[in-house]
């Protein structure tokens, strides 16, 4: 039986799940060589950095665009952060000037 049709169900358990590859074997049902086969051949290592990396650089200009532009990030209604709140990588408020003059009026004395 070909396992390569598991191969990118692996892949995506291990670069965005975060999964071990003792799990993702289990998971699948593929013994552990096998991912940890795939994890090398397809550098699965240098997904994870490139991934984390956008992460930053995005969170980064959607922040910036948020607080120099609008009160609130969910105003602006072109913005690609909504696909972000969709899937529940960011909440709806994340970002708003409401927020930050909060954190900035605390008194921690």
């Amino acid at each position: 039986m070909n396992k390569l049709h598991l191969l990118h169900d692996a892949e995506k358990l291990y670069c965005v799940e975060n999964l071990s590859p003792e799990i993702i074997a289990e998971k699948l049902n593929i013994s552990r060589r096998t991912v940890f086969n795939w994890k090398k051949k397809y550098k699965w290592d240098n997904h994870i950095v490139k991934t984390k990396d956008f992460s930053k650089q995005f969170a980064g200009d959607i922040y910036n665009i948020g607080t120099k532009l609008l009160a609130k990030l969910k105003d602006w209604k072109y913005s690609s952060f909504h696909k972000f709140v969709q899937n529940k990588f960011y909440d709806i408020n994340w970002g708003s000037n409401t927020d930050i003059k909060e954190i900035i009026d605390l008194n921690f004395e």
